[in-house]
């Protein structure tokens, strides 16, 4: 089982917690489970518990919005380690989910070296139908740990084992037809 470790700006709860809902597929073939800084115990030293949550995942998820963007512990403690931990181990996997539009990539905390989801960065708020994102990202998550890829490079769209309807999604989006009715 596969530990994800959530980092979000708190503004962006709601989203958050959609995408928590996404991933119950895959906690319930076992595959995930998942650590967010809302399941914090009260009196425990939140710095420390956050750190050991992130020491501890195999996935980092950054939920990245403006909001994300603008926090500041989010980049010194939260981004800076999980670089330093891709750093040290390349099993380690990174991956930035587009909340919304902004400015994601960095001097200091590039995260556009990584792909981004959902697909070609298109962020979710921008889905007519959100759940379409959710389920896209939840499909991208379940193919990247069932076969052990990386999140990065072309490669890892074009690849044939993704499901159908995720590659006619996919299809649509970068022909610009996402919102149309039919998938």
């Amino acid at each position: 089982m596969k530990k994800i470790f959530i980092s979000y700006s708190k503004q962006d709860l709601r989203l958050v917690n959609k995408f928590i809902e996404h991933l119950s597929a895959l906690q319930r073939d076992g595959k995930v489970s998942h650590w967010y800084c809302s399941e914090l115990e009260a009196g425990s030293v939140w710095n420390d518990e956050i750190q050991k949550h992130l020491e501890e995942a195999d996935i980092a998820c950054f939920m990245v919005s403006p909001n994300f963007m603008k926090t500041d512990y989010i980049h010194e403690h939260e981004i800076k380690k999980a670089f330093e931990r891709k750093d040290k181990d390349p099993n380690f996997k990174i991956v930035p989910i587009i909340l919304n539009f902004c400015r994601w990539t960095t001097v200091n905390n590039d995260l556009g070296k990584f792909t981004a989801l959902p697909y070609t960065a298109k962020p979710v708020m921008d889905f007519k139908n959100q759940d379409m994102a959710w389920y896209i990202i939840e499909e991208c998550l379940r193919l990247m740990i069932d076969n052990d890829l990386n999140p990065t490079g072309e490669n890892f769209y074009n690849n044939q084992k993704l499901p159908t309807d995720v590659l006619k999604i996919y299809n649509r989006i970068v022909e610009g037809k996402v919102d149309n009715d039919n998938v």
